[in-house]
């Protein structure tokens, strides 16, 4: 007997299972009205499916109704089912964005509708204002709105003649009347477009370092070729203070803190730079003994130890090994000891001349607060001396650090005390603070 299902998969199934054979009598008339069956309920789903359409019109709940419809796995590879799926599915999109749309619209023009009314109100109000206090609400708008908007017009327009400095000085005199904050930032924006166009990257770059991340100045400053060559340039301008490598600071080592260096010097794209402060605490050489920059061993620290735990294998990329020279002209001239032979190193310490040179050290100038520096507190914990009595112009207790020129004996190396004059101490004394000094090579990738 036929099995009483809905479901056309089921039908199906019946259909297979009734046996066939001449024992069997109507087995194969009831087999072929349970895939009737099935034909008719698939065929049912499906016309309703297509019914719905033909009259779903724009609206998304619909036609999310349909694609339910058509997602019934009975109506897999039925048809034209696939099609039907393809277009309800689009529809549905349409109609959701359609409704979205007109959504968004509906609620832009409340919020028009309702700007419109507070603008209403706050005239109204205003209005109420004035004419209860005539006089003082004339004095008023004239001292906060007429004059600052007549100031603001012709502060736009110097600044559209290309007055860029008046413009900014007017804008500037404006007390944040308006939007002038971002007209200030705006003209500055316009002065270091002009200036690039004219060539001038150098007054470019540092117009646009005051506004940075105003618009795309960030972008212009790092994919501009010449705006980060003349950035780079302004960078290492002598006198300033940059960062390269990591070294401990405080008292106990366990950090990574980048080291600050003072550029004293540029040759071309060459700079040489010489720590800010005094990043440890070493002898210049182990012994009391007679000896050279060449052979003590403060070189070796400098150039193995420090060049290796301060910089990355490509920060030492563009550390220059540079030629340095241990000639007596580097000595003091007042002492007859032997600089030794000239030396290639990487990380070197200055000479007497080249201190005298750059810092303005000298033996007689005890009160040099440009050569004055202080020792870390990592240097401090590792014996660094420090002055109370002699302060640096941060205010900090100085401490003394060495040169690699020999001292006025040949066991003694030169040192810049802590007052910032010439003097000499014995090579093994192990309070001396080390400030080392590199040549770097900007054109190197890392710059």
């Amino acid at each position: 007997m036929k099995k009483s299902v809905r479901c056309p998969s089921e039908q199906e199934k019946a259909a297979r299972e009734f046996p066939t054979g001449r024992d069997y009598r109507d087995a194969k008339m009831q087999a072929q009205d349970c895939a009737d069956m099935a034909e008719d309920i698939r065929s049912s789903l499906y016309d309703t499916a297509v019914s719905a359409m033909n009259i779903a019109g724009d609206e998304s709940s619909k036609w999310a109704t349909i694609k339910q419809k058509l997602a019934n796995s009975e109506l897999d590879g039925y048809r034209d089912v696939v099609e039907l799926r393809i277009k309800a599915a689009k529809r549905y999109e349409e109609c959701v964005a359609a409704e979205q749309e007109a959504k968004r619209r509906i609620e832009e023009k409340h919020r028009r509708e309702a700007e419109a009314a507070e603008a209403k109100k706050k005239r109204n109000t205003l209005l109420g204002i004035l004419a209860t206090v005539l006089v003082i609400a004339s004095v008023l708008v004239v001292n906060l709105v007429i004059i600052p908007e007549k100031n603001y017009r012709d502060a736009v327009a110097l600044q559209q003649a290309g007055k860029y400095e008046e413009a900014i000085s007017a804008f500037e005199s404006l007390n944040g009347y308006s939007d002038s904050e971002t007209q200030i930032n705006e003209t500055k924006y316009l002065k270091a477009k002009d200036l690039t166009e004219l060539g001038d990257y150098a007054g470019a770059v540092s117009v646009f370092g005051s506004i940075k991340g105003y618009k795309d100045v960030d972008i212009l400053l790092k994919n501009d070729n010449n705006l980060s060559a003349a950035a780079r340039d302004t960078k290492y301008s002598v006198g300033n203070y940059v960062t390269i490598g990591h070294y401990p600071q405080t008292s106990e080592g366990t950090d990574s803190t980048l080291i600050e260096w003072l550029v004293v010097a540029r040759d071309g794209q060459k700079v040489l730079l010489l720590s800010r402060y005094g990043l440890d605490a070493q002898p210049y050489y182990k012994e009391w003994t007679s000896i050279t920059w060449e052979r003590c061993t403060l070189r070796t620290w400098l150039n193995e130890t420090f060049l290796n735990k301060a910089f990355t294998t490509q920060e030492q990329t563009g550390i220059l090994l540079t030629n340095v020279d241990n000639s007596r002209r580097q000595g003091y001239s007042g002492w007859t000891t032997s600089g030794g032979n000239n030396t290639q190193d990487k990380v070197f310490l200055l000479s007497y001349t080249e201190a005298n040179k750059y810092l303005g050290v000298t033996y007689d100038n005890s009160n040099n607060m440009e050569s004055r520096i202080a020792p870390t507190d990592y240097a401090v914990k590792h014996r660094a001396y420090s002055s109370s009595n002699d302060k640096t112009s941060e205010g900090r207790a100085a401490g003394w650090w060495w040169l690699r020129s020999p001292g006025e004996f040949q066991y003694s190396a030169a040192r810049v005390h802590t007052g910032g004059s010439l003097s000499g101490s014995s090579v093994e004394d192990s309070s001396g603070c080390v400030r080392p000094a590199l040549w770097i090579n900007l054109e190197s990738d890392i710059f």
